[in-house]
């Protein structure tokens, strides 16, 4: 396993796999698999400064 340029690099079953770590393409799968507007719950679990106003505004 590597991190680097922003990206988790690893090998799965023979297969090199990258996996982006930037914020922005979570919180699009994050609200893309709620199909809703996070709770306040979840949002107060997010991690401190986040901007967690209408997070999932755009995925609908």
């Amino acid at each position: 396993m590597l991190i680097t340029g922003g990206r988790l690099a690893y090998v799965d079953s023979g297969d090199a796999r990258l996996i982006s770590l930037a914020p922005e393409d979570w919180t699009g799968r994050v609200c893309a698999l709620a199909g809703r507007e996070l709770t306040e719950k979840e949002k107060e679990s997010m991690p401190s400064g986040s901007r967690v106003d209408e997070l999932c505004a755009h995925a609908r």
